[in-house]
């Protein structure tokens, strides 16, 4: 009876005029989708996440980059208008958290270049945080800063994160100078109406707490180092930064904590670090679980640390 009855009713619907489907590709939402990829990526085994995330990449970085800006739109073969804050800041985001999962090299170099096109075109040299539009954009009168969340984070929300963790990768001061700028600017609206910086609070929790910094030693393609790699996946760690690095690799500039770390006994290895400083190396897993899971640190710390940098926000300070 239901089935007769769909039929009849997707007979007389026809007849009408179809609603329009926009099916235009929009940059930013791509960032967020990449987001969503990395988090399947990390508790699946299935390759389709991994090609889904590979080719959404692609595509952006093919069709949707020209003249070293980012495109907002595509629709029927043509990207359009330079992008927004947005754009920057959800695909650097996305590839971020695509290189924690899949820890491809890549990923992260080009979340580096989106964060240094953005810093270059949307930061406010006078007060700081990130205009909605950038300086390749028309003129306008007035130059908005999206800070609160809706429906989707804000531009600024996601940007001071994308700062702090790359600040936790690479260890460039000017990062966390930038982000504790937008920290103190929006410091009073966060403790006025919480409820509409979800994603500035989780930065602010970011930079307060500091993250778990995990190197793991070891060949991306060997079955012990990925098995160690599901491992670490399958532990909450909202607040952490994952970096891999192969035993006979010569080392990059760009990360200070990749500096002198080994295998140990040729197997793959990882350092729990914190603010900088690293534990010692460990290879089996319920070591490196506590290691991991062990809060106490963050405890002894937690109220004496907050109390100073909370006050330390409250202070205007300048970057350059």
């Amino acid at each position: 009876m239901m089935a007769e009855a769909r039929a009849k009713l997707f007979q007389e619907r026809v007849k009408r005029v179809r609603p329009f489907r926009d099916e235009k590709i929009l940059t930013s939402w791509n960032g967020l989708m990449l987001s969503g990829l990395a988090e399947a990526i990390k508790v699946s085994a299935n390759q389709r996440y991994i090609e889904a995330a590979a080719k959404t990449v692609k595509f952006i970085f093919t069709r949707m980059l020209k003249d070293g800006f980012l495109l907002h739109t595509y629709k029927d073969g043509k990207s359009k208008l330079h992008g927004y804050l947005d754009d920057y800041a959800f695909l650097a985001a996305g590839l971020l958290d695509l290189y924690e999962a899949t820890l491809e090299q890549s990923a992260m170099e080009q979340a580096l270049q989106l964060a240094e096109m953005m810093n270059r075109e949307f930061w406010d040299d006078i007060d700081g945080a990130f205009f909605y539009t950038g300086k390749s954009h028309e003129q306008l009168i007035s130059r908005t800063k999206p800070a609160f969340d809706s429906s989707i984070p804000s531009g600024n929300s996601i940007a001071t994160q994308v700062l702090l963790r790359l600040y936790h990768y690479s260890g460039r001061e000017d990062y966390l100078r930038r982000a504790e700028k937008i920290l103190r600017l929006y410091y009073d609206a966060m403790e006025k109406q919480p409820f509409g910086f979800a994603h500035m609070l989780s930065a602010l929790d970011f930079y307060l707490q500091k993250p778990k910094e995990i190197v793991l030693v070891g060949r991306k393609k060997d079955e012990a180092t990925q098995d160690l790699l599901k491992k670490i996946h399958s532990i909450y760690l909202p607040n952490m930064t994952l970096q891999l690095v192969a035993p006979d690799e010569p080392l990059k500039a760009m990360s200070p904590l990749l500096e002198g770390k080994r295998q140990l006994d040729g197997k793959p290895t990882v350092y729990v670090c914190h603010n900088f400083t690293c534990s010692v190396p460990v290879t089996d897993w319920e070591e490196l679980k506590e290691l991991i899971s062990q809060r106490e640190r963050y405890e002894l710390a937690k109220a004496d640390f907050r109390k100073k940098q909370e006050g330390a926000l409250k202070t205007q300070g300048t970057v350059h």
